[in-house]
């Protein structure tokens, strides 16, 4: 999903809106806890607690804690959306594991979605179609942006050598 241009307020909204459309598919989660800059969002400390509390491990880094991947159940889930969109990561797992089905990165900033059929749609209808972006089309977008980078950091224009 593409969130270019979209303000702060549009992309966490959005965000949970997408979470919400796999809900009745994540079976597991592994995130980390961000305290936000700026103003805490509303009810993000009691998200934070709980998950805290749940995730039983040490803190070291006040501020930063790692929750790793555990089953999810209404309440993990209800925390989940509240922290997602200020994780640096968040990935969501199917009851098949194997890939996330859903992963966030970068306060959500970065989202990648693993769907087909109503489930797409769904999410069209979300974040539109102009904002999703299948991944061989990303993929061919990030391999021409590096290319161009390094031709305009060459001192001639055309591409370095490759080592």
């Amino acid at each position: 999903m593409d969130s270019d241009g979209l303000a702060d307020e549009e992309r966490v909204r959005t965000t949970r809106e997408v979470l919400a459309v796999f809900a009745s598919d994540v079976a597991e989660a592994a995130f980390d806890v961000v305290t936000p800059d700026g103003p805490t969002p509303p009810g993000y400390t009691d998200a934070a607690n709980l998950l805290r509390h749940r995730a039983g491990g040490p803190v070291e880094v006040p501020g930063y804690w790692m929750f790793d991947r555990a089953p999810v159940d209404d309440e993990i889930w209800a925390a989940v959306l509240t922290v997602a969109p200020s994780s640096y990561f968040v990935d969501l797992y199917g009851p098949q594991g194997g890939a996330p089905i859903v992963s966030l990165a970068d306060e959500a900033t970065s989202s990648v979605v693993r769907a087909t059929g109503e489930r797409l749609a769904q999410v069209q209808r979300v974040v539109g179609r102009d904002r999703l972006v299948p991944l061989a089309e990303w993929r061919a977008r990030r391999r021409a942006a590096r290319s161009e980078a390094r031709r305009r950091r060459s001192p001639h224009g055309s591409p370095s050598p490759r080592s």
